[in-house]
């Protein structure tokens, strides 16, 4: 008897006859219902081993047999998508139609026409190479790795066909404590619930119709695979790794503390009600400039104990200097001192020589802000944040006490809150947070944590003790600091102005 051509498999219901060669059957559990998921985005994410890459290989053939089908398969970086090929080579060489390989574009050709592709996705402009081209079916591997979601997005555009049989979908999968952690745990963990799931987003068309798209998320771990659960060597190589690793790795938790930036935050300890500062208490800035990514303005006081209220969080994007100043002027207090980063402060080499070439800082300036440069030491400012912030063992006698910096509770600085409690630490560097960047609506990043480190780092903090156990004398150096800055700020601020001079230049 003839045996029969190979296949792969796509749906759990099917039973291959014993003359069969099967190239590929997913596993029960995880990969079976990641090979059913119908949804418009799906996310295949936790820990590591569940089997994603494979399985993402596979999926990629599920449409071949159309001529318009086209697949594209990415991961991060150049070097990392040999190891998608890798699989690829050893899997589509078995199928009974066997595709040609065209190694100049990367992409395997079906005799039908069809064609899987791959390469990397690293910038907007990787993704732009795919515009007008209409794939179908979109992969990210190891998406956690993503230093900007922004291709992504860009990729969903392009999603579409001009055949009615073809299914468009884009899946992604990663690990939780990535770069990208904040990002996916936005879009599809919070949404789709801690255990995996589905939701509908409703749109309203131009036109007035009604459509809805979903997004879904299938958790898997190590367990999920029987070829690595019945390892018990690989499984205690996962259980040797570090706390964080291993909540992240073998558990697959996205809420693990071990590996958050700041585990201590607490809504309960940290948040107050809105109260009228003080007028004695000092009112300090702190700001992080952008334009395509949000610009941020946190504002603190700091009482006679020496413990920081923050009391606001300003948030804008494609807002011109001028208006900046302007709406900080407007919606903030007068801060005697604005801690701004290097970007207020930088000058395009090609004008630096120009005698008229001036800075964001002197354009605030003018607006009536008082800038100078922020302390923007990244590993010792989140330092600072972290002993700010704590309050477990901070009693006099080690007891649980009140954390030096809180926050008012407005809607700017719960969006603040927020992406405090989803950044990560730095997998390269534990002693610095992950650096992320905000998506295409200007979500997620770190532009409110730069702005608050800023503004908390750049000043000496106060040692735990009240002003009420001090001698004060006329001459004591914070009094005198005091008049100073209140001297300056009233005698030396127009001057500044009219003459177009940050105050660091102003004063030398």
């Amino acid at each position: 008897m003839m045996q029969a051509a190979p296949r792969l498999v796509h749906a759990v219901q099917y039973e291959p006859d014993a003359t069969e060669q099967v190239v590929f059957r997913p596993f029960p559990g995880f990969q079976t219902e990641a090979c059913m998921a119908g949804e418009d985005e799906v996310f295949l994410g936790g820990a590591k081993g569940p089997g994603k890459t494979t399985l993402a290989v596979a999926l990629a053939t599920r449409q071949v047999e159309f001529p318009t089908y086209k697949a594209v398969l990415v991961r991060s970086t150049y070097g990392e998508v040999q190891e998608l090929l890798d699989r690829a080579h050893a899997m589509y060489k078995q199928m009974p139609e066997k595709p040609a390989w065209n190694g100049e574009q990367r992409r395997f050709v079906f005799p039908s026409g069809a064609y899987i592709a791959f390469g990397y996705m690293e910038t907007e402009k990787d993704a732009e190479r795919w515009q007008g081209k209409e794939p179908n079916f979109f992969v990210w591997d190891e998406f956690g790795k993503a230093k900007n979601p922004r291709p992504y997005e860009l990729m969903l555009g392009e999603l579409r066909s001009p055949d009615a049989r073809v299914k468009c979908q884009a899946l992604t999968t990663g690990n939780p404590g990535q770069r990208n952690h904040g990002y996916i745990k936005r879009r599809f963990i919070t949404p789709c619930g801690e255990d995996g799931g589905r939701v509908f987003l409703r749109y309203r068309l131009p036109n007035g119709l009604v459509e809805y798209k979903s997004r879904r998320w299938i958790p898997g771990k190590v367990w999920d695979n029987p070829i690595y659960a019945n390892d018990p060597k690989y499984i205690a190589q996962l259980m040797a790794m570090s706390e964080r690793d291993r909540k992240y790795l073998l558990f697959g938790s996205w809420e693990s503390p071990e590996g958050a930036a700041f585990p201590e935050l607490d809504v309960s300890r940290h948040f107050c009600r809105r109260f009228a500062v003080p007028p004695h208490w000092p009112i300090y800035g702190g700001h992080d400039w952008g334009f395509a990514h949000p610009w941020v303005y946190v504002w603190y006081a700091v009482d006679e104990d020496g413990a920081l209220w923050v009391g606001d969080t300003l948030w804008g994007r494609h807002d011109k200097d001028s208006a900046i100043a302007r709406k900080i002027t407007e919606r903030a207090p007068a801060a005697r001192i604005v801690y701004a980063g290097q970007d207020c402060f930088h000058v395009h080499a090609a004008r630096r020589e120009e005698v008229d070439a001036e800075s964001t800082a002197d354009r605030y300036t003018k607006g009536g802000l008082i800038v100078t440069r922020a302390n923007t030491d990244r590993d010792h400012g989140y330092r600072t944040l972290r002993e700010l912030l704590a309050w477990r063992g901070m009693g006099p006698q080690g007891e649980d006490g009140e954390p030096r910096l809180r926050f008012m509770d407005t809607p700017g600085n719960r969006r603040l809150f927020a992406q405090l409690e989803a950044l990560v630490t730095d997998p390269d560097d534990p002693e610095d947070v992950l650096k992320v960047d905000a998506d295409a609506d200007g979500k997620g990043g770190d532009d409110g944590y730069d702005g608050l480190r800023y503004a908390v780092h750049s000043r000496p903090a106060k040692a735990r003790e009240t002003y009420a156990d001090r001698k004060w004398s006329i001459n004591d150096p914070d009094v005198l600091r005091a008049e100073m800055q209140a001297k300056r700020t009233a005698t030396h601020r127009p001057r500044a102005a009219k003459r177009g001079l940050s105050p660091v230049d102003a004063y030398g």
